[in-house]
């Protein structure tokens, strides 16, 4: 994933805490909370701040430091957790509101890296609730709903899948040229591997012989992958399986109509010839 411009964090050990410092970091894969409680109990030391008591208000600045030198180690998810602390004791004043977003929404990325998808969704939705609709969210967002999506499928849960995969859409779109009109091209791979997805669910269907929803998972993977080959390949399937029947019945018609006419003409033939017998005699 792109780096993201990370986060202002200088602080002012006053009772007003500012950010007036931009500071880039790479996020790489995230750390394990393992490495973010040994990057924490370092931090700590580092302070002096082994007797404090995090719960007392007049110990709101030395909290912000804290924080500040766990986000410049990448520890979001530790440096979240001080964060909301500091909402309980002080709240988030407006100049520090963007940073605890930001660091709550790398917290998020961290956890998604490490497959965490309902924590990372979690600490998603508090960044948002903090600083709604920011741009950098879209990417997260958009890759949820594909998660999402997926592991509908495993439940059969149609109508999560095809939320999943329409919230996915949008924000592809949102993401990309024209303003909403159009993909980002980069999601369009991942969009229509989702949707591979779900066509090999409607192929299982198929094989179990649950035409009906076999036809509707297929048209879920077509709507979202028109071209793509094996949803494409079980609505030919389906079709085939609900012609033939009307075709073999037609030509049992057919048959039996032929074979009818043709003792009716045996018959007449021989009423003819029978005619023709009396007569001469």
């Amino acid at each position: 994933m792109r780096s993201r411009l990370l986060l202002s964090l200088a602080v002012s050990l006053t009772s007003n805490v500012f950010f007036s410092a931009i500071v880039l970091a790479e996020d790489g894969d995230g750390l394990s909370n393992q490495q973010e409680a040994a990057i924490a109990q370092e931090a700590i030391s580092e302070l002096d701040l082994q007797a404090i008591v995090t719960d007392d208000p007049a110990n709101v600045d030395r909290l912000w430091a804290l924080i500040k030198r766990l986000a410049q180690k990448r520890a979001y998810c530790r440096a979240t957790e001080h964060l909301e602390t500091i909402k309980e004791l002080s709240g988030l004043v407006t100049d520090n509101r963007a940073f605890a977003a930001q660091a709550i929404f790398m917290c998020a990325q961290s956890r998604f890296r490490q497959g965490e998808m309902q924590e990372s969704a979690a600490m998603l939705q508090r960044a948002i609730a903090i600083v709604p609709d920011r741009p950098e969210y879209r990417d997260l967002q958009f890759k949820l709903a594909l998660v999402r999506s997926k592991e509908a499928i495993k439940q059969e849960d149609l109508a999560t899948v095809e939320q999943g995969l329409t919230e996915a859409m949008d924000l592809g779109k949102a993401l990309g040229p024209g303003g909403g009109d159009r993909l980002a091209e980069w999601a369009i791979p991942l969009i229509h591997e989702a949707a591979n997805d779900v066509a090999g669910w409607s192929q299982r269907l198929l094989d179990a012989k649950d035409l009906e929803k076999a036809d509707a998972v297929s048209q879920v993977a077509l709507r979202f992958h028109p071209h793509n080959r094996i949803a494409n390949g079980v609505g030919r399937d389906l079709l085939m399986m609900r012609i033939l029947p009307i075709v073999l019945a037609g030509i049992g018609l057919f048959v039996a109509a032929a074979i009818a006419w043709a003792w009716v003409r045996k018959q007449r033939v021989k009423k003819a010839a029978l005619s023709e017998t009396e007569i001469s005699t």
